[in-house]
């Protein structure tokens, strides 16, 4: 991801609406609900993008996932790892992609039918910006 400040304000409004429907829960995030896939915008390189986020258990019983974002008119894959569920719901993956590495918080609604969150770089910790999504699949 591509961490711009200039549209902050553009995906605040979106981010407003998104944090309405993710509440947090009692207990940590059941990976089990969570597999599948969801649609739904980041802000990176200073634009809101689309981002198609998939989740998936391992066979070692671990969240992962893929995520596919369009900028500047051309798709970016990238890998979501080393899961952490904490108390409260939230989630926390490491991302990969073409364009570095970082954190990924996200916060599903009680009935894990989106998310919202927030990324940032292992480089820069200290700005954060928002990603969302809502079940396809």
């Amino acid at each position: 991801m591509r961490a711009l400040r200039p549209a902050v304000l553009v995906f605040a409004a979106l981010l407003v609406v998104a944090t309405t429907q993710a509440q947090a829960q009692d207990g940590p995030a059941d990976p089990a609900r969570i597999v599948g896939t969801f649609q739904g915008q980041a802000l990176s390189g200073g634009e809101v993008v689309e981002v198609i986020t998939t989740f998936a258990v391992d066979k070692d019983n671990d969240l992962v996932g893929t995520y596919r974002f369009r900028q500047g008119g051309e798709w970016f894959d990238g890998t979501l790892t080393k899961a952490r569920l904490s108390e409260g719901g939230d989630v926390t993956l490491i991302w990969q992609d073409a364009f570095g590495a970082g954190t990924l918080t996200i916060t599903f609604a009680d009935d894990y039918q989106s998310f919202t969150g927030a990324w940032s770089s292992l480089e820069d910790t200290t700005d954060a910006f928002p990603w969302t999504g809502k079940r396809t699949k």
